[in-house]
C-alpha cells in the first residue's frame, strides 16, 4: 500500500505466480513460472496488462488495474475467492491453461519458433 492508501502493484507483478494451498490456483506474472504452472494443470489468476493478456489468452481470468496501473485489492480477493469455491470454473481454467501451454509453450514449440525467427532475421530461410 502507498500512503494514501492505494495498492502498489508491483509486488504482485513480481511474486505474481504463487500457488494457493493444494494448488487450487496462481497468479500470473512475468517470467517462466506462469509457463510452468499452466504445464502442470493450474488454473490462472492474472493482472488484465497486455503482455501477460498475450502470454495467458483465454486460459487466464483477470483482474482489472486502473489507469494508474493499480490492482484493487477487493477485485483480486473476489476473483481468488471466485477461484477457490467456483469448482468448475477452477477446473475450466485449468484445462484452459494446460492447453495453452501444449498450444505455445513446450520446448519443442519455442527453440522451433525462435530458430524460425533466426533464419529469417539472418536470412537463411526464406
Amino acid at each position: 500500500m502507498t500512503k494514501d492508501g492505494a495498492y502498489n502493484p508491483t509486488p504482485v507483478l513480481n511474486n505474481a505466480c504463487t500457488p494457493c494451498p493444494r494448488g487450487q490456483y496462481c497468479t500470473g506474472g512475468p517470467g517462466g513460472k506462469p509457463i510452468e504452472y499452466m504445464a502442470h494443470n493450474l488454473p490462472i489468476i492474472s493482472v488484465d496488462v497486455p503482455g501477460l493478456r498475450e502470454m495467458f489468452g483465454p486460459a487466464a481470468h483477470y483482474v482489472p488495474m486502473n489507469e494508474r496501473f493499480e490492482i484493487n485489492p477487493d477485485d483480486c480477493a473476489n476473483k481468488m475467492i471466485e477461484m477457490i469455491t467456483n469448482q468448475r470454473m477452477r477446473t475450466r481454467s485449468a484445462i484452459n491453461a494446460y492447453a495453452r501451454y501444449i498450444q505455445k509453450y513446450t520446448a519443442r514449440r519455442m527453440v522451433s519458433d525462435t530458430l524460425r525467427l533466426y533464419n529469417k532475421v539472418l536470412g537463411l530461410k526464406k
